[in-house]
């Protein structure tokens, strides 16, 4: 943060991993309620409409949970109950989070089990003529993204056996959307042209030295990636951008 030059705020909630002991569990096909769970995203929901009230904050910015990391999956669910409630005085953006986003099937799995109509065709990812309709064709492609992830492979391995009988539970459920996240205000995506900023980025995201792994390894290869990524936004060749998708509320430009 003190290479961003940006005022921060730790509030003193452990990883997943340093308060589970259960990593298998670290990534899941939806948001689970469990009460250790339902505690923390409700202490974050106070805290975050805390912080927003006190620093007139304009934009809350929460991660879109491409994924399927808890912790990015509770941060998304107090993000959608704070859209919801009436005290909500800031614009909530949910971004799509590399390296996830990096790989398009996990991206499009993401949009549609949250209700967002999305397509997937020549690298294009849109609202128009699309759907958020689900099939076994979506399933498979995510999990045969997963192995590519550098993250996944030291859980993977010794859980195989057992993610194969989760998968295969689980395929019916995984292909029903959740509906209801965003109620009768369906989100549209809003993508920031960051190129000028790409430098500055990579400077500060080679300092979390322990989440570069898999497409993430160096610098080259998160360019060249975050460069792909831009491409399917319907970016010109060369440029960076990002994506977040929100919906009409305060102080929305």
């Amino acid at each position: 943060m003190q290479r961003m030059g940006v005022d921060y705020l730790w509030l003193e909630h452990p990883e997943f991993l340093f308060r589970n002991q259960k990593p298998w569990a670290r990534y899941w096909p939806h948001y689970r309620a469990t009460p250790s769970n339902k505690i923390l995203c409700d202490k974050l929901i106070r805290e975050l409409h805390e912080i927003c009230r006190q620093t007139d904050c304009a934009n809350l910015i929460l991660p879109l949970g491409i994924g399927q990391h808890m912790d990015h999956q509770i941060l998304f669910q107090a993000g959608i109950t704070l859209l919801h409630g009436k005290n909500c005085t800031c614009r909530i953006l949910f971004y799509e989070e590399t390296p996830y986003a990096l790989f398009p099937f996990l991206l499009t799995y993401r949009l549609k089990k949250t209700g967002i109509k999305c397509t997937f065709l020549f690298g294009q990812h849109g609202q128009t003529g699309s759907t958020s309709q689900l099939s076994s064709k979506d399933i498979f492609r995510l999990w045969s993204n997963i192995p590519s992830l550098g993250i996944h492979r030291a859980i993977i391995k010794p859980w195989a056996f057992l993610l194969v009988t989760w998968f295969n539970f689980y395929t019916r459920y995984l292909m029903k959307p959740s509906s209801g996240f965003f109620d009768h205000h369906p989100p549209f995506p809003k993508v920031c042209d960051i190129t000028q900023f790409i430098d500055r980025k990579l400077f500060v995201i080679s300092a979390y030295t322990s989440q570069l792994a898999g497409p993430m390894v160096d610098e080259q290869r998160i360019k060249t990636g975050l460069s792909a990524y831009a491409s399917t936004l319907g970016m010109p060749k060369g440029s960076f951008g990002e994506r977040y998708w929100t919906t009409p509320g305060p102080n929305i430009s």
